[in-house]
């Protein structure tokens, strides 16, 4: 089957109910028709008086490029309202589908009888297969916990991303690149501060390829 806004509304209601406690704000809801993913949730996040770190406006996709069974549909759903349970309520994890993220699943699953899984995604090889259309913009941050992380920045907001995650994140260093190297596409691409915990030993063959980017005022080069 392929996702209807109806299946998407009317499921997100009866999970909400009985998994979440009725707890996860109600998000926007799209069909969408990306190629890699069958599900995604997206968010804003804004400083709030300067101090917290707060998010909202959720958007919660399902792609049409997927024909799928009605329970897989279900899962990924799922899958996707861990994600906003995780968000909405401030809960830091190690990475994105983390340590919290992977006892909410298997908590579910075995509680539910479901099959949620980590990722619907393509697998590594066949994203490194994939040809981009165009060059990945993104930051790699050094934490000040010694983790990794990059965000893959949509080029009109590169200006806006380099003031203000150093405002939002606890930072050691912060570099700038782009690359048409297919492992950064499967990152989403941000317009707002969100960092994405990576391992540095698999990110250092890719900047190894990467053009360092630099800053004069608004001018990027």
């Amino acid at each position: 089957m392929l996702p209807t806004l109806d299946f998407l509304s009317s499921r997100f209601a009866q999970f909400n109910q009985t998994i979440f406690d009725g707890r996860l704000p109600m998000p926007t809801f799209r069909i969408g028709y990306a190629r890699r993913s069958q599900g995604s949730l997206s968010y804003k996040s804004v400083r709030h008086f300067g101090v917290k770190h707060r998010v909202g406006d959720f958007t919660l996709t399902l792609s049409r490029k997927f024909d799928c069974p009605e329970e897989e549909w279900e899962d990924t759903l799922i899958h996707e309202m861990i994600h906003l349970h995780i968000a909405a309520n401030g809960i830091v994890d190690t990475s994105t589908h983390g340590k919290v993220f992977r006892q909410m699943m298997h908590d579910i699953n075995a509680r539910w009888g479901r099959h949620i899984t980590i990722s619907k995604r393509l697998s590594v090889e066949e994203a490194e297969r994939e040809t981009l259309s165009a060059p990945r913009f993104f930051c790699v941050v050094k934490l000040a916990d010694g983790r990794t992380a990059l965000t893959v920045a949509a080029k009109t907001c590169i200006n806006s991303l380099w003031r203000d995650i150093p405002r939002v994140y606890k930072t050691i260093s912060i570099d700038w690149y782009w690359s048409a190297d297919a492992y950064f596409s499967r990152f989403p691409v941000a317009r707002t501060p969100r960092l994405y915990v990576v391992k540095a030993e698999d990110l250092a063959p890719r900047l190894a390829k990467a053009v360092r980017l630099t800053k004069d005022g608004k001018r990027i080069d």
